[in-house]
């Protein structure tokens, strides 16, 4: 199954390098990374695709946007995870997103990745963690999650909102449907350690990036 990624130009040698390699290695499907700007360095096993080409994108990021200080309001930094995400769904095959600071440690079983569900997520008691979620085009309510989703940036729907990450654009969207793989996820807890992806893999957030230059590929 097809697992997605995408990272920021000064990301790549610092920590998304590291993770897309052991994505490679193992997460039993194919892997497809967005990226800005300049093409990456090849990587076998890796399809790049340019996120400079969605035109959503562009007109978006163009876009006159009231400053707010804090991560919680870096609307643009955030959108090119959910404009990755609805290229991909254009494929119309299950896929799971996974962020580029999620290190792989060991394979993942191909029956964690099964999708019957509209989405598949990491839930809190405060908002969806979306280091990894899981998108299930072929369900039968795909094209009222997605024109929700979408909207929240063609739009601008996002900035009704109290926060604009794609987390909360996540939330809205789906409107309360899904599988939840951590219901008893707490406030804003690093919460995919206790779901069943905990064993495989961890989500080196915020400050934690840094480490994963010293992880390596392997």
């Amino acid at each position: 199954m097809l697992g997605i990624t995408t990272f920021p130009p000064l990301g790549w040698n610092i920590y998304a390098k590291t993770c897309i390699a052991r994505m490679v290695k193992l997460w039993p499907g194919s892997i497809r990374a967005y990226f800005e700007g300049q093409t990456p360095p090849g990587l076998d096993g890796v399809e790049f695709r340019p996120l400079d080409t969605i035109s959503e994108r562009v007109e978006f990021l163009a876009r006159k946007v009231e400053e707010r200080k804090g991560f919680l309001w870096d609307v643009k930094r955030f959108s090119n995870k959910v404009f990755a995400q609805l290229d991909a769904a254009k494929d119309c095959e299950p896929f799971w997103w996974i962020d580029a600071d999620v290190a792989i440690f060991k394979k993942v079983p191909r029956e964690l990745l099964a999708q019957e569900e509209l989405v598949t997520y990491l839930g809190r008691s405060s908002y969806t963690e979306t280091g990894l979620v899981g998108f299930n085009p072929k369900h039968p309510e795909w094209a009222w999650f997605e024109k929700r989703y979408r909207s929240m940036y063609t739009e601008g729907h996002i900035f009704a909102l109290d926060c604009w990450t794609d987390c909360h654009a996540f939330d809205v969207a789906r409107e309360g449907k899904g599988k939840n793989l951590t219901p008893d996820g707490e406030g804003f807890e690093n919460v995919m350690a206790r779901s069943a992806f905990g064993p495989y893999m961890a989500h080196y957030k915020g400050k934690l990036k840094l480490d994963l230059y010293q992880l390596g590929g392997e």
